[in-house]
């Protein structure tokens, strides 16, 4: 074709060269594999259906461009302003659309305005996609594994029933975005904004959040399993934050000032709170999955009935805590502290009475126990099977009705009769 030799003299800088300007022609259907038209005006052309498999496009001013079931496998549009364009069913496999610019936007009267972007159905896997601007574009149905969007901005987009398995999404803007159904398993999202995100029955199994924002975000409806996740405290709403605040300062001032902990029945999953003091909190009924309070006090706190699945306690102080009827499957309390507090009188004389650690029928299926002190402990009914308990100290704790089915016990430290009946049995 005439223009597609006279743009390339163009692109040369050869004598009597032209730029292609095939703005609001109808090319639809065309063949045009392997072409070069970089830096091509390509403005409401109409390219549906046409084949551009391996096409160099970067930097092409494809805005409001037709492109509906188009081939564009393995095309260079870097840099491409594709705002507005209709690219729904289009076939971007292996494509390169680094820094291209996808918002929306439509030609009118001349102008150009700004609207939603239609991708949806979009075969876009393997594709190159970093720092692309798909700000508010609609990609329902879309195939997107294995793409790279480092950076890119998808906020308010709609990415409903998306296949974004492995893909690599750090640091992109997700903010507002719709993740419905999506298949995010195995993607990395490591500082990713995913706040006000909608995840309801998104896959995100085995994927890495690592330094993600998600504030004003719902996990619940989430697989999360094996992924990799921790929500700083300021991640969490307002009224949370201010909790734990004054909790601090109650700690601090010894009560004088500030506030004990209300936290009962709160969400606080994949939260980080690593070394730090919530003695005395009340979090009874709160949900802390996967939760990293690895050397963090728990004296004296309330966390029955919680939902501690998967969370790191590890090298914890729980004296005195009670965890009755708590969820610790898959727990890590490794080197945690179970032990009983000395009660003291009003003039911090020890009485002489214990208040033991309260553990009964809690479930610690699977649970990593090894090296833990669990002496006076109050273990009745609850549910060790399979747990490590290796090296750790059970001297005086109430196992009746305990659960020790698969339970590694190899260096563990029990009460003579408890060491009896085990053998007996």
């Amino acid at each position: 074709m005439q223009f597609l030799a006279s743009h390339e003299d163009w692109l040369g800088s050869v004598r009597g060269g032209t730029r292609a300007d095939l703005s609001l022609q109808d090319l639809q259907g065309f063949t045009l594999d392997g072409s070069t038209l970089r830096q091509a005006k390509l403005a409401g052309t109409n390219l549906e259906g046409c084949s551009l498999i391996g096409a160099d496009l970067s930097e092409a001013d494809m805005f409001s461009a037709r492109l509906d079931n188009a081939d564009l496998r393995d095309a260079n549009l870097e840099g491409a302003d594709l705002r507005g364009a209709f690219m729904r069913g289009v076939k971007l496999e292996g494509a390169n659309l680094t820094n291209a610019d996808l918002r929306g936007g439509a030609i009118l009267g001349g102008g150009e305005r700004a609207e939603a972007h239609d991708m949806r159905d979009a075969k876009i896997d393997d594709a190159k996609l970093d720092g692309a601007n798909m700000t508010g574009a609609d990609l329902t149905g879309s195939t997107m594994a294995r793409t790279r969007l480092s950076g890119a901005q998808l906020k308010g987009a709609c990415l409903t029933d998306v296949d974004l398995r492995k893909s690599l999404l750090n640091d992109a803007d997700l903010s507002g975005t719709d993740l419905t159904n999506t298949n995010l398993s195995g993607a990395n999202l490591k500082g990713a904004d995913l706040s006000g995100a909608k995840l309801a029955g998104t896959n995100l199994k085995n994927a890495n959040l690592q330094g993600a924002i998600l504030v004003n975000v719902d996990l619940d409806g989430a697989d999360i399993s094996g992924a990799n996740i921790a929500r700083s405290s300021e991640d969490f709403p307002p009224d949370i934050q201010e909790i734990l605040h004054k909790h601090f300062d109650w700690i601090d001032g010894n009560g004088a000032s500030g506030k004990r902990a209300e936290l009962a029945g709160m969400n606080l999953e994949f939260i980080e709170l690593v070394g730090v003091n919530l003695s005395g909190a009340t979090l009874q009924g709160s949900r802390l999955k996967g939760a990293n309070m690895s050397g963090s006090l728990f004296v004296m706190s309330d966390l029955g009935e919680a939902d501690l699945e998967g969370a790191n306690l590890s090298e914890a102080e729980l004296e005195g805590v009670s965890l009755r009827r708590a969820n610790l499957c898959q727990a890590n309390l490794v080197n945690a502290k179970l032990v009983a507090v000395d009660l003291k009188d009003a003039n911090g004389e020890p009485t002489g009475r214990l208040w033991p650690a309260n553990l009964s029928e809690a479930k610690l299926v699977g649970a990593d126990l090894s090296g833990a002190d669990l002496s006076h402990a109050n273990l009745r009914g609850a549910d060790l099977s399979k747990a490590n308990l290796s090296g750790a100290n059970l001297e005086d704790a109430n196992l009746e009705d305990t659960k020790l089915d698969g339970a590694n016990l190899e260096g563990t430290r029990m009460s003579p009769d408890v060491q009896t009946k085990k053998r007996s049995a």
